[in-house]
């Protein structure tokens, strides 16, 4: 039953990065923020909702951590929801094939779940590229829900960087925009003044 909470052992399970444990939509600010509730919205009071979010924009906007605070929300208020964070670099064939659950292979988990988030799409070989484009035509097709983050700033890098595969996902999902603070400058910032304090 959600209870507006997520567990260590919910977090694990689904393979949040530790960095965003603490992540929150409350916590995003303007557009990002307003982003964040509508894709929610629409999951939660549509059963038929499929489609997802291709984010793209400068290092540091927070991608990352919107798309997580997507997943953790979901996680913590519908009923049986089922999440994944898999970072795009380690799409090869043997995290595919290894298990995830007994009787379940990653490969049929990240097919299966409600919500697949990709992190840091663009780094990964080519190879594992052609796997993850197999897994979200798979997605498609199952009407099932998918963001991708895209380390790539803009739609013309993930075009010539992936001829072909914007066209594929285009209708269902969404390639977004993701502007506002360097939060990479604002940390920093916030190291030096504890350094020097």
């Amino acid at each position: 039953m959600p209870n507006g909470h997520l567990s260590l052992q919910d977090l694990e399970r689904m393979r949040i990065p530790k960095r965003y444990y603490m992540s929150s939509i409350s916590q995003i600010e303007g557009e990002n923020r307003k982003l964040a509730e509508r894709f929610v919205d629409l999951i939660k009071n549509n059963k038929n909702f499929n489609g997802g979010l291709l984010l793209f924009g400068l290092p540091g906007r927070g991608k990352h951590y919107l798309a997580v605070s997507i997943l953790k929300r979901l996680r913590a208020e519908v009923d049986c929801f089922r999440g994944l964070f898999v970072d795009a670099e380690e799409v090869d064939k043997n995290f595919l094939n290894a298990e995830y659950d007994e009787g379940e292979t990653f490969e049929d988990r990240m097919k299966d779940v409600d919500l697949l988030v990709i992190g840091r799409f663009g780094f990964e070989s080519y190879e594992n590229f052609l796997r993850i484009f197999e897994i979200v035509r798979s997605r498609i097709d199952d009407m099932k829900n998918t963001i991708i983050v895209s380390v790539l700033t803009n739609k013309e890098d993930i075009e010539n960087k992936y001829p072909g595969f914007l066209p594929m996902i285009n209708g269902p999902i969404i390639p977004t925009l993701i502007k506002g603070k360097d939060y990479n400058e604002i940390e920093k910032e916030k190291i030096k003044s504890q350094l020097i304090s």
